[in-house]
């Protein structure tokens, strides 16, 4: 097991005539890819994944904390931790932070990751929104109430926890769907089992 290490920035902005304050994290790793790229358990905040001619994985991302407390933002801030692991044949991301304790006090971790086109993707998270594009592989997806977006796509698809979403021109196995509200499929080929809640 190989722990990789992301490089930080930190910046802090007050919103003027709204009281509260901001303080953002930036994360940023390049690292060669694996087979497979696992999110695990990603809370808040949006992810875009984008296959392409490429033989590393380049992530950008940043953490976004509001409140009224600078001193319970500073604190959350600071108990938030990124890393990623390369462990037989997959490259991890794990980013960690401490519960929500404090009433008004609210965060997001957006996400940007380029990927080779090849490759499989094992995604778990609470984030509001996915967006994956130009990827031929397998996609095992978690959410909690996600809107999924899969576009110029190929392989296999396994997604459960979903609020709804959209996949179009997309070719594959066999995609298996499980969501609150319909997902919108357009050109889309291949054994589709949709399983749709609010029916």
């Amino acid at each position: 097991m190989k722990v990789l290490v992301f490089l930080l920035l930190a910046l802090m902005i007050s919103i003027p005539g709204f009281g509260s304050v901001v303080e953002e994290k930036k994360f940023s790793l390049e690292e060669k890819a694996e087979d497979v790229l696992v999110i695990a358990d990603h809370q808040q905040g949006d992810i875009q994944i984008k296959g392409g001619e490429t033989d590393r994985i380049k992530l950008k991302g940043y953490l976004e904390v509001y409140g009224e407390d600078q001193a319970e933002i500073r604190q959350f801030y600071e108990g938030v931790k990124g890393e990623a692991v390369r462990e037989e044949g997959k490259i991890i991301i794990q980013i960690s932070r401490p519960a929500l304790l404090t009433p008004g006090l609210d965060h997001a971790i957006h996400l940007e990751i380029l990927v080779p086109h090849e490759i499989d993707l094992d995604i778990k998270t609470g984030s509001s929104r996915v967006e994956i594009k130009e990827i031929k592989g397998s996609i095992v997806f978690q959410g909690a109430g996600t809107i999924l977006e899969v576009k110029d796509s190929s392989g296999n698809i396994q997604a459960r926890g979903l609020k709804g979403g959209h996949i179009e021109n997309f070719s594959g196995g066999k995609i298996c769907l499980s969501s609150e509200e319909e997902v919108t499929l357009i050109e889309v080929e291949g054994e589709i089992y949709q399983e749709t809640k609010n029916e």
